[in-house]
């Protein structure tokens, strides 16, 4: 799936709203400047960089579109929640319950009828939504997330969009399944069958919060890649790092997955991913969780996390965010603060 130009104008919005260029996001997501103009398009993971980038230039899961930042660790935290439940309905009225909760500029509702269930997302009065992205965005998730919690392809029935059609709709038919889609209308809702979301969960906490740091990979990706052997191939490499603290190579994956390493490269290389490339992303995604949901050291959060030593960490971190791992625990610790 090829990322048009609006999503990408989209995502640039928030971050200039909040200060940060486009050009910067660019450089931070590893992306060439020639791509940074109207006629260009993303690759799917070319686009989860440029995601990741403004989450971690604003310290904002929503991309400064919303009304106040929703600081790094609310998924995580929402998804280990849902995942105590007893199976996916009463996990999606979790999930809406705790994002309803953070009453940030969107209301959430999960509505039963006789045979569907209907997830509600409606704008507050009074508060900020910049522009679409942070519905498509959020839609996505808690569909991505209910499939991947059950291990089960759930249909959409229909959709329901609070705004006109956009430039981008046509992307619309993958995001959404292809489903039938309204536009102009009251509130945002997806229509889901009651009779999958019986199904039990068979996550547990931990992947729950790890899926939840990897959720940028499972928005524009086929519903298949969600649940895929992509992600569970992170689910073991941060296994083996924050259990074992082994940096682990693709041959101790594969024999943890029961597959020949030959046969994990090009089972990755057809679905579009690298081992190395995913391998970087979940040490990424742990030494930021450590620096906002821990008091460890840099020397401790390098060992925990594969580095050689804290100054390989901090040059590698201010690739990833343009600035050193100390100055980012403070913006972030002084953000959450405000939130709360």
């Amino acid at each position: 799936m090829k990322i048009t130009w609006p999503f990408i104008d989209n995502m640039l919005q928030g971050a200039a709203s909040q200060g940060l260029a486009a050009e910067q996001v660019y450089e931070n997501a590893k992306l060439p400047q020639q791509l940074l103009c109207k006629q260009a398009s993303l690759s799917a993971e070319q686009h989860v960089r440029l995601m990741r980038a403004v989450t971690l230039g604003l310290g904002d899961e929503l991309f400064g579109l919303v009304e106040r930042r929703q600081p790094i660790g609310c998924l995580a935290v929402i998804c280990a929640y849902a995942s105590h439940a007893d199976n996916l309905q009463q996990a999606l009225e979790r999930t809406c319950e705790a994002f309803h909760l953070l009453d940030n500029s969107l209301g959430f509702e999960l509505q039963e009828s006789q045979d569907s269930c209907h997830i509600h997302l409606y704008r507050l009065p009074n508060k900020r939504v910049a522009n679409e992205l942070p519905i498509e965005t959020i839609l996505m998730v808690l569909h991505r997330f209910s499939c991947w919690l059950g291990d089960i392809h759930i249909p959409i029935l229909s959709v329901n969009l609070d705004y006109p059609k956009p430039p981008q709709h046509l992307a619309y038919g993958d995001m959404f399944l292809n489903a039938p889609i309204a536009y102009g209308q009251n509130s945002n809702q997806l229509e889901l069958p009651k009779i999958a979301l019986n199904k039990q969960i068979i996550r547990s906490e931990a992947d729950a919060m790890s899926w939840a740091r990897r959720t940028p990979e499972g928005i524009y990706l086929p519903l298949a890649k969600t649940r895929g052997l992509a992600l569970d191939v992170c689910l073991i490499i941060e296994r083996l790092l924050t259990k074992q603290q082994l940096w682990p190579h693709m041959a101790q994956v594969a024999q943890h997955l029961d597959l020949p390493e030959y046969s994990l490269r090009r089972r990755l290389k057809q679905e579009g991913f690298d081992y190395i490339r995913l391998r970087n992303q979940v040490r990424q995604d742990l030494v930021i969780k450590l620096l906002v949901n821990s008091s460890l050291s840099l020397e401790e959060i390098a060992e925990s996390t594969g580095f050689s030593e804290a100054s390989a960490l901090v040059r590698a971190f201010k690739g990833w965010t343009g600035m050193p791992p100390n100055q980012y625990r403070q913006r972030l610790t002084a953000n959450t603060l405000l939130v709360t």
